[in-house]
């Protein structure tokens, strides 16, 4: 209850402006409450952060499992649910931006900010090395690079959208994240075939075959 009322405010409000006065009044319960729970701001801002990335790992597993997914597909569904394409998630993402500032400047709030990247990069780093396992990913590149295309594309899109409210519709968004899937993909030998049979001006290729 704390944190998502810490969580709200600091998207609301800006988290400069979060103290723990304005959080009790905000959640109606006294000043002490919050001193019994947190030894100070950075703490409560921390919670603020975790409670966040909850919300966003829960979106995410529901997602996964509702579309029974894996692999790029895995990939795909995780990255569509971290960038801000719906309202929570765009709150999310005020949260996240501002505590990776004050990260910048606050030794309390680095080590929550590192662990936190740490934990998106080994998730990420799962899906697509079962990608890989699976022969879903294009020869040569291996999983931390693929990691650190990804990671330039969510936090890259993901910025841009929060501070050009309107200039990224959902569609274009999605679109970026599938572009980025194409670029991985490995092309069947099928489809291989095909392309190059086109390149090279073979016959003419049926509309279904490409």
């Amino acid at each position: 209850m704390i944190a998502e009322v810490t969580a709200s405010l600091v998207a609301e409000l800006g988290i400069e402006r979060v103290t723990m006065r304005e959080v009790a009044q905000r959640g109606g319960f006294s000043k002490g409450v919050l001193q019994h729970y947190f030894a100070d701001r950075a703490e409560l801002l921390a919670s603020a952060l975790n409670w966040s990335e909850a919300q966003c790992m829960a979106r995410i597993q529901a997602a996964a499992h509702r579309e029974a997914v894996e692999g790029l597909a895995a990939l795909q569904v995780r990255i569509e649910n971290i960038l801000p394409l719906t309202a929570p998630s765009l709150e999310e993402w005020k949260i996240r931006l501002q505590v990776q500032g004050l990260a910048i400047v606050d030794s309390q709030i680095r080590p929550l900010q590192k662990s936190r990247f740490q934990k998106v990069r080994r998730h990420l780093l799962r899906d697509i090395q079962r990608a890989i396992d699976a022969g879903e990913i294009k020869a040569g590149l291996d999983g931390p690079q693929v990691v650190r295309d990804v990671l330039m594309l969510i936090t890259g899109l993901g910025t841009l959208a929060v501070l050009n409210p309107g200039a990224f519709s959902r569609a274009q968004l999605r679109r970026s994240v599938k572009q980025l899937i194409e670029s991985v993909e490995a092309v069947p030998p099928r489809a291989s075939a095909t392309r190059r049979h086109v390149e090279t001006g073979g016959e003419q290729v049926p509309l279904q075959h490409l």
